[in-house]
């Protein structure tokens, strides 16, 4: 794994356990947030980011933010239990389809546990979190339910 700062309140985690392709978790912190976008492959995976916020940012709400359904991006959301979650609506309603699936198909990649833990939040066009210059919105392409962050 790598880390990398991307800007003073930005840092991408490149996972590269998965041969074929990176998958990328960024953290992105804000005056009373922590965004989490995407939490790769299980709990065994997200415990650097979870020291990250443990030692810098105890005092401020976590956020996960799920891009989209596929497996490397969700199945680490069982580290965030009793924090919002939120993804696109289409992105809850597959996941909540295919999760047992894609874990049968994909088990040899589970780091810690996998526990379905789906969004309990989830929206259709544009969710904005303005006091945090935060913006969701719904951006088909890799999936037809991904969605797309812009940092303000």
């Amino acid at each position: 794994m790598k880390i990398q700062s991307i800007t003073s309140n930005s840092v991408v985690y490149t996972y590269d356990s998965l041969k074929e392709y990176l998958t990328n978790v960024f953290v992105i912190e804000t005056s009373s947030k922590v965004f989490v976008v995407d939490t790769f492959c299980g709990s065994k995976s997200m415990e650097p980011i979870l020291n990250r916020i443990n030692t810098h940012y105890k005092s401020k709400e976590i956020i996960v933010i799920n891009t989209h359904f596929h497996w490397d991006h969700v199945w680490g959301n069982v580290s965030f239990k009793g924090h919002d979650i939120i993804s696109h609506e289409l992105c809850r309603k597959l996941l909540e389809e295919q999760w047992e699936t894609q874990l049968e198909s994909n088990q040899q990649f589970i780091e810690g546990s996998a526990e379905k833990c789906l969004p309990n939040l989830t929206f259709k066009d544009k969710l904005i979190f303005h006091e945090e210059g935060i913006e969701l919105f719904y951006s088909p392409g890799h999936t037809i339910d991904s969605i797309s962050i812009f940092d303000h």
